[in-house]
């Protein structure tokens, strides 16, 4: 798990998460539903470039080319500058290029949770698994290795009817799977 101050953003990489009525737990955190203030899906926020890298980069190079003839060692420590300056701001570009969909649940608090996935169809079928636990208490296990939803157990419901939950990933389940959360 990776936490910015700035922006407070926790970026997780979890396996699974569970949904049990109003509860959202995660490795070993637990996060009530009702403190979630919106659900979003999307790229990560952008990492932007640091202005003295961009200095940097630009005095170095014009130091290597006007030193490059007259004085060997400025010219080499203009190139260093450059160079190192031009990797951290590729570097930059790279992560931003990189990206990829997540699952942004930002909480009450300013906090800003980012679960990521490789299938933005799945980070979809699992905001509409917490819609519908905003609305009824329900048990879901979601696992995002495999891509899979598990209904588990929906206590306001009659015969497991979820019907508002429109996606073939949902496994509904005889809830002999969740003893230890009783």
């Amino acid at each position: 798990m990776s936490v910015s101050e700035k922006n407070k953003e926790v970026k997780l990489q979890t396996s699974e998460i569970t949904i049990y009525e109003n509860a959202l737990l995660y490795e070993d955190a637990v996060i009530q539903l009702s403190n979630i203030s919106q659900i979003k899906i999307g790229p990560m926020p952008r990492k932007s470039y640091q202005a003295w890298a961009i200095v940097g980069a630009i005095v170095g190079a014009v130091i290597f080319l006007t030193s490059i003839s007259e004085n060997f060692k400025l010219a080499l420590i203009g190139l260093i500058v450059a160079g190192f300056c031009a990797y951290m701001l590729y570097s930059v570009y790279d992560t931003n290029r990189n990206l990829g969909e997540y699952l942004m649940l930002s909480l009450n608090c300013g906090t800003d949770l980012l679960f990521s996935c490789d299938n933005p169809k799945f980070l979809r079928d699992i905001r509409d698994v917490m819609v519908e636990c905003f609305n009824k208490k329900g048990i879901y296990k979601i696992n995002f290795k495999n891509n899979k939803i598990n209904y588990i157990k929906d206590s306001n419901l009659v015969n497991g009817n979820i019907n508002n939950i429109k996606d073939s990933n949902i496994v509904h389940g005889d809830g002999n799977t969740v003893d230890s959360y009783k």
